[in-house]
């Protein structure tokens, strides 16, 4: 009798866009592929390869336990070791942090992100500013001094991971922001900002600096890439966060997690099963574009090739060549 298959482990270094496609509320049978085993959520990679330091602090507002290890994760640095521990079959990898926080450098030696969420609501960050010892880098204002630290820092980082995880594989995410908002009884899209109001995020900036920090780090890693942007994702007001920039359509979430099931196939699997299920892929992608432009016709169509592709997948499953890629799944 063949054991259960072992769920792959998934370290995310990265925020919500990458974390939520490993929820049940977004992805409801996730959990049969994939275990979420390792969080570093909201930072910065130059927080990230930054000295640790271990200064005393309470917060300043109520805090889960969560929020709590995400800011003691800010001083401590100890996801890097937790990475070591775990070896995770895929490190997933996005650039919320530095593109919408930044950093403070502390007394010069250090950095920690800059999180309006988390570590502004510290008493050990507000004694920090008052006394002048926080130094603000902004992505945006410091675009230079800030671009040469994340490339630092993304270089050690790189050398990190080839000599610790030698078979993790690595995957830079792909994120954007988004300033628009769709709502179910208006056609197309409306404007976030002026629809709900809120800080106003000039995506037209931040997205192509966004797509630059991907580009250099799956460079250096040699990593893969989860794009999803050719499609216009809006943030909607059901959305289990509420509407924000990186709050996308709950039809984002199950591309994601099939974009990942296709890397991990590619690794284990003869490559005329790659060839159908990439073809796959890519038929439900244009489907789901069908449906955000109303074309049924197009729907129609592509509903017809998804029903023979997976026909012929089918026959594919049947050849032993297959199996054999299955069980090296199950591992």
């Amino acid at each position: 009798m063949e054991q259960p298959r072992r769920p792959a482990s998934v370290a995310v270094l990265g925020s919500c866009i990458t974390r939520d496609n490993f929820n049940s509320r977004f992805n409801p049978d996730y959990k049969r592929w994939y275990s979420c085993d390792l969080l570093q959520n909201q930072s910065s990679l130059i927080s990230v390869m930054a000295s640790a330091f271990s200064p005393e602090w309470v917060a300043t507002k109520e805090f889960n336990a969560e929020g709590v290890r995400r800011i003691e994760s800010e001083f401590d640095k100890s996801f890097l070791s937790d990475l070591v521990a775990l070896q995770p079959d895929h490190l997933v990898i996005d650039h919320f942090g530095d593109v919408h926080l930044g950093v403070v450098e502390v007394d010069g030696v250090t950095h920690v992100t800059d999180n309006r969420w988390t570590m502004h609501h510290t008493s050990w960050y507000q004694e920090m500013a008052d006394s002048g010892r926080l130094r603000v880098i902004d992505p945006v204002a410091d675009a230079d001094e800030y671009l040469a630290l994340w490339r630092d820092a993304a270089s050690r980082f790189a050398d990190f991971v080839s000599r610790n995880l030698p078979d993790t594989q690595v995957i830079v995410h792909r994120g954007h922001s988004t300033s628009r908002l769709r709502l179910p009884e208006k056609p197309g899209t409306v404007g976030l900002h002026r629809a709900r109001g809120g800080k106003r995020i000039r995506v037209e900036e931040v997205n192509p600096r966004w797509r630059a920090l991907d580009d250099e780090l799956a460079a250096l890693l040699g990593a893969e890439v989860i794009d999803l942007t050719a499609s216009e994702w809006a943030t909607i007001d059901d959305h289990p966060w509420g509407p924000f920039h990186v709050h996308y359509e709950m039809g984002y979430y199950p591309l994601f997690l099939a974009e990942l099931q296709r890397l991990t196939l590619q690794r284990v699997a003869p490559a005329e099963v790659v060839e159908v299920v990439n073809e796959i892929l890519g038929v439900r992608a244009r489907a789901a574009s069908a449906r955000s432009t109303d074309d049924a016709a197009l729907l129609e169509r592509e509903r017809l090739r998804v029903r023979r592709l997976r026909s012929r997948l089918k026959k594919a499953e049947e050849g032993s060549r297959l199996r054999r890629a299955v069980r090296a799944l199950r591992g």
